[in-house]
């Protein structure tokens, strides 16, 4: 079964239904800030983004960035290692032996910030609109009912197993909305002021400029890694948009801004050398791929798409890119679930870089230099190939000339073209490309392997069947093995060539405590206090 893609910003894995059906424990909870040295804190916070915002709903749009992280709450959150799952806004869950239940609890008094209450009708509500509203109903296809069982209990029942479900609900796309609300403004108007419940609202969006948002007195977090209950220990959170990267960073560096969203790898060494600077790296769900046109002429004989294999040196790439990137065999991050590292192992073996290998499967198909000029020719025609490139995506576009050197080595005229990502993607699903480059985002493989569904360039039966057998089954272990066979697949047929995955970094002043990113690079605000300094 396909789905649709999701938010790149969150990046989650999910974890096997056995090893987690038991509800978490809970601590304490306190709604109150400790005020033990309070004069020590300022108490508003400055965070800047690159990007402005869609919109304030998170079921209507497609990215996120750190003002949703702040506007919503989840019923689930990843861990800080990212490697389990926790209750966020829920007191408890607990999910059945067959995964086929799913209970959750809600605290008593929580309300949205309109002070509607937050009971499990609201729940209810805010997750059936968001599959009526289409963007994003196939991530929930798997919940056939919605039970209320009282006001603070909601149960989930799903038609089938479905881990993948844990990185959906831990997602902001997921976030809670108050539905009622939407339904009586109408989508248009919601998108620019969504009542919601989580640890922060929004009382003016300046478009073009920020976006001001106040603390929900009510809002509760019931994450055994946080030590704050809430609410935000801040009277105001400004989020600046600040798209020019050069301007990002000068005003971190100056003052002007406490936490931002992006670092550019060409600053991260200057950051790391300014003691009045913190930096949180974090690595890519997911990871960077080459597709191959099955269908090209050039590119439908299999001993051609092995050769470019063979041909690119993956850590030559990374030293190029000063090592913030990771080479990497399996199509994804140690982020993603079900990540093999033996089967990442195995591939370097198999498929590490082998210029002679790869030259010598050239002449086998018959693409000699014949005029001695280092580019091979076959039927009197030159062995070029196009690469389309996103040139808004900064690892993939400075890794395309890398590349483009590498397979003149083994006599092919590679030529690239910058595009903007998304018509790479456009181009890539239409078919209209020899290699095209991609960068995704999610942290389980189904999204990582969905390109193979339906496509225009590349159709194989068994490995989309191989792909939705792997997709469901609840036990991690089981479902890494099959998913090692879905990789060994990819290289049976080679529509795909792995190259790396990023690392992500976050940065903010030494002054600010309490600021975590989670393995998949999501940030943590509940902690958050901000040091007033001289």
């Amino acid at each position: 079964m396909k789905r649709t893609k999701r938010f790149i910003s969150i990046l989650a894995l999910a974890i096997a239904l056995l090893l987690i059906f038991a509800g978490c424990g809970q601590k304490e909870i306190s709604k109150e800030v400790s005020s033990v040295g309070e004069d020590k804190y300022s108490r508003d916070l400055v965070v800047a983004v690159s990007d402005e915002i869609e919109g304030t709903d998170t079921q209507t749009i497609s990215k996120s960035n750190l003002a949703h992280v702040l506007l919503y709450g989840l019923l689930l959150d990843v861990t800080i290692d990212g490697k389990s799952y926790v209750s966020d806004v829920v007191e408890s869950y607990n999910v059945s032996d067959d995964g086929l239940t799913w209970t959750f609890k809600l605290p008593e008094g929580a309300k949205f910030s309109n002070g509607d209450p937050l009971n499990a009708e609201a729940i209810k509500a805010s997750y059936e609109r968001n599959v009526e509203t289409g963007a994003y109903a196939s991530d929930y296809v798997n919940i056939k009912e919605y039970n209320v069982v009282d006001d603070r209990t909601i149960v989930f029942k799903l038609s089938q197993p479905d881990p993948v479900l844990f990185t959906v609900i831990s997602s902001i796309q997921s976030g809670i909305v108050d539905a009622k609300v939407a339904k009586e403004i109408g989508n248009d108007a919601f998108k620019t002021k969504a009542v919601t419940y989580g640890p922060a609202y929004v009382e003016e969006w300046v478009q073009g400029s920020h976006i001001t948002l106040k603390p929900n007195p009510t809002y509760l977090n019931f994450s055994p890694e946080t030590k704050n209950r809430g609410p935000l220990q801040f009277d105001k959170i400004t989020v600046r948009f600040i798209p020019d990267t050069f301007t990002l960073v000068s005003e971190l560096e100056q003052g002007k801004v406490d936490i931002i969203d992006f670092v550019p790898l060409e600053n991260i060494e200057s950051l790391k050398a300014n003691p009045d600077i913190k930096l949180y790296e974090a690595m890519q769900p997911g990871g960077s791929l080459i597709y191959m046109n099955t269908k090209d002429p050039i590119l439908s004989d299999i001993k051609v798409r092995q050769a470019i294999t063979l041909g690119i040196d993956r850590d030559e790439i990374a030293l190029a890119l000063d090592n913030f990137v990771t080479p990497s065999y399996t199509y994804m991050s140690p982020s993603v679930t079900s990540y093999s590292p033996e089967k990442e192992k195995e591939m370097i073996t198999k498929w590490g870089t082998n210029k002679e290998k790869a030259k010598a499967l050239l002449e086998e198909t018959g693409w000699v230099d014949k005029n001695a000029d280092g580019i091979r020719e076959k039927d009197g025609k030159k062995m070029t190939i196009e690469l389309l490139t996103a040139m808004d995506v900064f690892a993939i576009k400075s890794a395309a000339p890398v590349i483009q050197k590498q397979l003149k080595e083994i006599g092919i005229d590679l030529q690239i073209r910058e595009l903007e990502h998304s018509y790479v993607k456009d181009n890539t699903k239409e078919g209209k490309f020899q290699l095209s480059t991609r960068s995704v985002q999610w942290a389980d493989p189904m999204h990582v392997f969905s390109f193979t569904t339906d496509s225009k360039y590349y159709a194989n039966a068994d490995l989309d069947k191989l792909i939705n057998d792997a997709m469901y089954i609840p036990n991690l272990d089981e479902r890494k093995k099959k998913f090692e066979e879905v990789t060994d697949m990819m290289y049976d047929q080679m529509p795909a060539i792995s190259l790396f995955y990023e690392k992500w970094y976050k940065a903010s002043r030494a002054n600010i405590e309490g600021f975590y990113v989670d393995a998949q690079g999501n940030a943590r605000f509940m902690d958050v206090k901000k040091l007033i300094t001289k």
